[in-house]
């Protein structure tokens, strides 16, 4: 692979994040964005990267590997077009919208024998990374629960729902610390546009007991992601929406029960800090060290998949529980939105 290598479709809100990142690695070699507006201020910024309104135009253009950054509906199809190229791929999270179009992804690259990586940031998050390591020297012990919620005053799609839209984050994280869940239930309440939730609960059951909590909205008024791992031996707190990550770590212990009380006690936390990272950056360079003959990232295309997967399937249950709530209150509409097409039935294993 020669340099600057990747082109990039989709230069709006989160896509120049990504253009700035690879022009900050030198591998940026071109733009692609239907959006005359947002063209421009690639130009302005980037004066020597050649912009286009046309995405046949890079795909079909000497680069060798293709970021896919447009909104979540046009992913599959453009990731297919770029693989059909046999370009190597980074797509934005989620890799589909149903899991269908994920598994079409895979075995169109499978056999044109491209890779193909999806952008589940929070996995190379350094205080992430860091709880990982903590957890894998068994620092808390075993893994008894997980409780991840991202809330945020955000901008609100009218082309996805918020589980769509925040979530696959969390649910890539997830599958990292526990595996694939046995069963699940969730809930969803739309209440600014109908058949789009705009707040999802999922809770989850995995071997030996162990089970995850995730919640998600964009209409919560204060900004937040945190991730906590209760283990049996300690707790791992990890907040990354702040200006500055933190990681706190709790000792934990429960004594004998005494008159129908369980007593537990906590220690100090201890707080790591992770000022001045860029996991976008540490991103897209284990995109570029694997297309260059490096070790498998964590979050290839199988790995997409099997996310994909799981989102599906916990919207099924959740769309269909709101469903049912509304036609208890006497309130019948139709609540697809041609998102929310997973395979597998409710509570079963993913």
């Amino acid at each position: 692979m020669s340099s600057p290598s990747v082109g990039v479709i989709g230069a709006g809100k989160w896509g120049k994040n990504v253009i700035r990142a690879l022009a900050g690695l030198g591998e940026l070699a071109a733009v692609a964005d239907l959006n005359a507006d947002n063209l421009r201020a690639v130009h302005a910024s980037f004066p020597d990267t050649p912009i286009t309104q046309s995405a046949d135009e890079i795909i079909e253009s000497a680069v060798d590997a293709i970021a896919v950054t447009t909104s979540a509906n046009t992913h599959v199809e453009l990731a297919l077009r770029a693989i059909a190229r046999g370009k190597d791929v980074f797509v934005e999270k989620p890799l589909a919208l149903t899991e269908e179009g994920a598994i079409a992804v895979a075995r169109a690259a499978e056999k044109r024998g491209c890779k193909v990586f999806v952008g589940h940031l929070l996995l190379y998050h350094q205080a992430i990374v860091t709880l990982q390591e903590t957890i894998a020297r068994g620092e808390i012990g075993d893994i008894i629960h997980v409780r991840l919620r991202r809330l945020s005053p955000g901008r609100i799609r009218t082309n996805e729902n918020v589980w769509w839209s925040f979530a696959p984050h969390d649910v890539a994280l997830m599958l990292s610390l526990l595996g694939e869940p046995e069963s699940y239930s969730a809930c969803e309440h739309a209440r600014m546009q109908e058949g789009i939730s705009d707040f999802v609960y999922a809770d989850l059951q995995f071997d030996a007991g162990r089970s995850a909590h995730i919640e998600v909205s964009w209409l919560d008024p204060d900004k937040s992601s945190r991730i906590d791992v209760f283990g049996t031996r300690g707790v791992i707190s990890v907040e990354t929406a702040r200006a500055v990550s933190t990681l706190a770590k709790r000792s934990f212990r429960a004594d004998r029960p005494s008159e129908g009380v369980l007593p537990t006690s906590y220690g100090e936390p201890i707080v790591e800090s992770f000022p001045g990272i860029d996991p976008l950056r540490d991103e897209l360079q284990a995109f570029l060290r694997w297309v260059r003959g490096g070790p498998v990232p964590p979050t290839d295309v199988a790995n997409g998949v099997r996310v994909v997967r799981a989102l599906a399937s916990i919207a099924l249950q959740s769309a269909a529980n709101a469903h049912n709530n509304r036609v208890a209150g006497g309130q019948r509409f139709n609540v697809g939105d041609g998102l929310r097409r997973p395979t597998h039935a409710n509570h079963a294993p993913l």
